[in-house]
């Protein structure tokens, strides 16, 4: 697949193939992690929040019609049998039985129809077609889409899109062999034109790693509602979607605790940080065992942890084919030896289906991972950019077939220190 991006934050332009090993490399404020967090909110409006905002739409206004009815039925003085018929919370529990059955579905509104009228209430049998109507009704999805895809861009950048002091119009695609799924068109912050088509889609979830540090904030975190709107943003205790996301997957791992361990890829992370990540449940929270002893998260080193999430999305079954993996910049929390080991480990986690994009500065790690990548059998499926600034802007471009591009770039200040002595 490929997102083409114009116009974003820092880009001006990118055109990046995803699917299997994808490397964004650059200096910092390059836009690299802008790239993850549109990808990570357009794959999660589509896997999940964009069905549950179609179904949670829909129920809002039946809900808030058969509320409507039944106030007005109870001003009536009816009686109780009417009152109890038309009661949400019995109305709820027929409709939601028929949903998928029109004739049963006709059936039901006809004796409610022809009930009103043995009660003298002919005149409420309008409010009753409105909510048979809107069950009925088709949703209009791409609305729908774009009510959800707000909400994820706002919680992941507070929608702050579109390039500042700019007047250029912002556009996102997202194509599969040269087929458009979704096109995108922002202008001041704001979706003005959405096309999306409802097709086979390559994954299922995605998930978004930017810091190990998050795994220590667990109960915080769980406390947290998302951010989806400004006036949430008013509420403290609100967090990104990606944030929130990650910590609710690798609390899943507690759930294989018994985990059968037959397994060379957690058993070489175990290895490198002489220990696993569990999940603790008498004080609710992560630890680190080595040796059988637990050691509190916060105690615990952050590169360990960049190990030990991987460890726990291994646990909790998250990492598959059907699940992208994004990664914001693994090296900030890594000395150079772990960075290859962590190269390593991504590789394999390729090797096995688990696409995954990685963003990185460190010409330790871009190295590793072009290396490791060479001598396996994803080098045909793994794709190389370099995120380059130029006055205000960047532009990402392909590398693939000369990374010299950015290593010329990145070792520069070391190769001016050593020469300027």
């Amino acid at each position: 697949m490929n997102i083409k991006i114009k116009n974003v934050g820092k880009i001006k332009s990118a055109n990046i193939k995803f699917g299997g090993l994808t490397v964004i490399a650059g200096e910092n404020d390059s836009g690299k992690s802008t790239v993850g967090k549109l990808l990570f909110s357009i794959i999660k409006v589509i896997s999940t929040k964009y069905e549950n905002e179609i179904i949670e739409n829909k129920n809002k206004i039946i809900n808030n019609k058969i509320r409507e009815l039944y106030q007005n039925i109870i001003f009536e003085n009816t009686s109780i049998k009417i009152i109890r018929e038309f009661s949400p919370i019995s109305f709820n529990k027929e409709i939601s039985l028929l949903f998928n059955n029109r004739e049963l579905l006709n059936d039901f509104f006809k004796r409610k129809e022809l009930l009103l009228k043995k009660n003298g209430l002919e005149y409420y049998i309008k409010n009753l077609n409105e909510i048979k109507k809107e069950i009925l009704k088709p949703e209009d999805k791409q609305k729908i889409f774009k009510k959800a895809l707000t909400k994820a861009f706002y919680s992941e950048f507070y929608f702050e899109i579109s390039p500042k002091g700019k007047k250029n119009k912002s556009h996102i695609s997202l194509e599969k062999s040269e087929e458009k799924i979704l096109d995108i068109e922002i202008e001041k912050n704001k979706i003005t034109n959405l096309k999306f088509e409802d097709i086979f889609f390559e994954f299922d979830e995605v998930t978004f790693i930017e810091t190990p540090l998050f795994v220590q904030m667990y109960n915080l975190i769980k406390r947290a509602n998302i951010l989806f709107d400004k006036q949430e943003f008013e509420n403290s205790e609100r967090v990104s979607l990606h944030i929130k996301d990650l910590i609710n997957k690798l609390e899943k791992a507690s759930n294989f605790i018994d985990f059968d361990e037959e397994n060379k890829l957690l058993d070489e992370i175990s290895k490198i940080i002489n220990g696993k990540f569990i999940f603790d449940y008498k004080n609710n929270d992560f630890v680190f065992l080595r040796n059988e002893n637990k050691i509190k998260i916060i105690n615990t080193a952050s590169g360990i942890k960049s190990f030990g999430i991987i460890q726990l999305l291994i646990y909790a079954e998250i990492l598959n084919e059907r699940n992208l993996l994004i990664i914001d910049e693994p090296e900030n929390h890594l000395h150079p030896e772990w960075q290859v080991k962590y190269a390593k480990i991504i590789i394999k986690l390729v090797e096995n289906g688990v696409p995954i994009i990685l963003s990185s500065h460190s010409p330790y790690m871009i190295q590793a991972l072009k290396f490791f990548s060479d001598k396996s059998k994803i080098s045909k499926c793994s794709n190389f950019y370099f995120a380059e600034n130029k006055e205000t802007r960047s532009e990402i471009i392909d590398v693939t077939n000369n990374l010299n591009i950015i290593f010329s770039k990145l070792a520069k200040p070391l190769n001016e220190l050593v020469w300027k002595q």
